[in-house]
């Protein structure tokens, strides 16, 4: 079954999302504890499989390219449910986003599959009284997208797309936001 895992089995893999993101499943406004295990196990490997499955970015082979459809659909689930106010499940969310992008975006065919822009500029822009917590995650994000995802959140945006005016005025908040964790 682990040759099938890890969106190598477009099948199994659309069977996988699809369940997750079932509002019956209880991962739409949390990371759900059962959530956060099916990426874990599931859909992300793990980075040590680097040296067990002999690729470079964990988990032997990439994914396949008829996955990249519910990977962003999956993506953007956590993008939305990953900040939490707890510094041990804000780590353990954050190392599951660079987990995610290093073997779906920086593995695949990058073009294919694209952070949600709107989530990541209205949690940089947050303005309630978690927004520190919705600022610090957004940033952490963006870093992995950055990183290891190729991500340009100033290329020319589509329709409902942030703007660079708007991406500008969300990461100059949070230079003077203070760490929470």
């Amino acid at each position: 079954l682990k040759s099938q895992l890890y969106g190598r089995s477009s099948r199994l893999f659309r069977f996988i999302v699809e369940t997750v993101l079932d509002p019956r499943f209880g991962a739409e406004k949390r990371f759900h504890y059962l959530f956060r295990d099916v990426l874990h196990r599931l859909v992300v490997p793990a980075l040590e499989a680097d040296d067990e499955d002999g690729g470079a970015g964990g988990g032997g082979a990439p994914p396949l390219a008829e996955c990249a459809y519910e990977a962003q659909k999956l993506l953007h689930r956590v993008q939305k449910v990953a900040p939490y106010k707890e510094t041990y499940w804000a780590k353990v969310h954050h190392s599951l986003v660079m987990m995610f992008t290093q073997h779906h975006l920086a593995r695949a065919n990058r073009a294919t599959i694209e952070p949600d822009r709107k989530v990541l500029v209205q949690q940089l822009t947050a303005r309630s009284d978690i927004a520190i917590i919705l600022q610090q995650s957004a940033l952490r994000q963006l870093a992995f997208f950055l990183e290891f995802g190729g991500f340009d959140p100033f290329r020319l945006p589509l329709e409902g797309e942030p703007t660079d005016a708007e991406w500008r005025a969300g990461l100059l908040k949070c230079i003077s936001s203070r760490d929470a964790n």
